[in-house]
């Protein structure tokens, strides 16, 4: 009976021992196979470092100024066809006074399109690492501006912040650098390339909120720019 007690004993230890054995191989391949995910999914990130919060009227008005032009466009080639019919002749009116609305409707559509062209709706920030948000910002980083254009569609203009400098124009608070367009151009002439810079211009509403700390330096390493071309 002894002998028989011993033996089960050493069974029960030698199973044990192989219980661990098995839970800690899994655990090591788990381990190992969640690694290169964690590298993959933090590199070559991006963050929200400011948004503005009259991005959805911006939007609307363009939406609405676009949506009265086209529906004036095409009405317009109507009316001229029928402006002889007794219709068009009892409502009284008159063709310069339709073609002046119509004229002065594509000159407002134009006229908003070139003031919110340049707002900005939002600003991300690029980080190559994980361990780049804690570090601050250079004129190398690299930043996306997101603006709209004429359909009110996003436009989204990705440089480095030392292509910007400050814009005193009216309804401006950036500009890309005149000699970064030019070198865009060259390009573009030699290898034939879609402009990458569709935006040159940029303003920023102050009464936006985000990463305060990331603007203040964004906006110190601009201004700096400014000082060292006027150094030179």
């Amino acid at each position: 009976m002894r002998s028989l007690l011993l033996i089960n004993q050493r069974c029960n230890i030698q199973l044990r021992s192989i219980q661990c054995t098995r839970l800690y191989s899994t655990a090591t391949k788990a381990n190992t196979s969640t690694k290169p995910e964690i590298e993959t999914t933090s590199s070559n990130d991006k963050r929200l470092i400011y948004a503005t919060p009259n991005a959805g009227l911006v939007k609307l008005a363009k939406a609405f100024s676009l949506s009265t032009l086209g529906i004036s466009s095409i009405s317009a080639p109507a009316v001229i066809y029928f402006w002889e019919s007794p219709a068009i002749q009892a409502s009284g009116i008159d063709s310069n006074l339709f073609l002046g609305a119509l004229f002065a409707s594509v000159c407002s559509t134009g006229a908003l399109h070139y003031i919110l062209s340049p707002f900005i709706n939002t600003i991300y920030l690029h980080n190559k690492s994980s361990s780049s948000h804690n570090k601050g910002l250079t004129p190398n980083s690299i930043v996306t501006l997101e603006t709209r254009d004429l359909l009110a569609r996003k436009r989204n203009t990705t440089l480095a912040i030392r292509d910007l400098e400050p814009a005193h124009g009216l309804f401006q608070t950036w500009r890309v650098k005149p000699q970064v367009m030019k070198q865009q151009y060259a390009e573009e002439q030699r290898n034939g390339t879609p402009p990458s810079i569709q935006q040159t211009r940029f303003w920023l509403d102050r009464r936006g909120a985000g990463d305060q700390e990331a603007m203040v330096s964004m906006l110190r390493i601009i201004q700096g720019n400014q000082q060292k071309q006027r150094i030179i």
